[in-house]
């Protein structure tokens, strides 16, 4: 979906952020959610590098709201980040598979 056009898989990554978020204000703390976070963190700060700042503010807004804990590692530049290949991965909020 990326690969094709990024404004949709960016829509689609915002839509399953926003996701996370519902999750995140009914379980707060899950750790299954802080794991996620954690490994691909960075790797959705770095999707939202090149969206407008509205759309890039929203999701560091999220990312800190579901994540206080890391909330310093929302607000770096995306160019700081080293990320790995990509994998493919099955989604946990639609079907199919999607790339992380």
């Amino acid at each position: 979906m990326m690969t094709d056009n990024m404004e949709i898989g960016r829509a689609s990554v915002a839509e399953s952020i926003e996701l996370l978020k519902k999750v995140n204000r009914e379980k707060p703390g899950l750790f299954i959610l802080q794991l996620f976070l954690e490994a691909k963190g960075e790797e959705i700060i770095n999707i939202f590098s090149q969206a407008s700042p509205t759309d890039k503010a929203k999701t560091v807004n999220t990312l800190k709201e579901i994540d206080p804990a890391n909330a310093s590692k929302y607000d770096k530049n995306p160019s700081d980040y080293q990320l790995t290949p990509r994998i493919p991965v099955v989604s946990l909020f639609k079907p199919g598979i999607v790339l992380i």
